[in-house]
């Protein structure tokens, strides 16, 4: 009979074991879950700040063709150097074995952003219309934004 009782005892310890590690184990995924909302969050604010500081720009240009692609330019200079700079804080993140793994991802994202451009343009260019210069500054100007978001975003998870 104590056998048995020992028996009950501990197969209810292990089922009960099993329910913990099952549980924490769904509640660490919510919480990942739960962190990379929070990116997501701050990637859609610093972006809304960003489209804030565009809009305003504009607006001072009076929405002219010269003056908007003359805001999204700045913008754009300032996307390219975040992108350094998130660069480069990922630099002193990453295991010096995955450093090349960052530098290649970098070099064919520049690459790709070189043909896509070219493409863009290659495709604006079948018709006239000052335009094409706006439409052109606005695709580099969102290849940049996504690339920020990209790299927040492994920042984000390494911290």
């Amino acid at each position: 009979m104590k056998k048995v009782l020992y028996s009950i005892i501990l197969f209810l310890v292990v089922v009960l074991f099993v329910f913990v590690v099952l549980f924490f184990n769904m509640l660490n995924k919510k919480n990942l879950e739960i962190t990379l909302l929070q990116q997501q969050v701050t990637n859609v604010s610093q972006n809304s700040a960003l489209d804030k500081e565009l809009q305003e720009c504009m607006a001072k240009e009076n929405y002219t063709t010269t003056g908007m692609s003359k805001c999204v330019e700045e913008q754009s200079i300032s996307l390219e150097n975040e992108v350094t700079h998130k660069v480069q804080l990922l630099n002193t993140k990453l295991p010096n074995d995955k450093l090349f793994l960052l530098q290649n991802s970098q070099n064919k994202w520049i690459e790709y952003k070189k043909a896509e451009l070219l493409l863009v343009q290659a495709v604006l260019q079948q018709r006239d219309g000052t335009i094409n210069t706006n439409l052109s500054s606005g695709d580099n100007f969102k290849f940049l934004q996504r690339r920020v978001d990209d790299l927040s975003s492994y920042l984000f998870y390494l911290e």
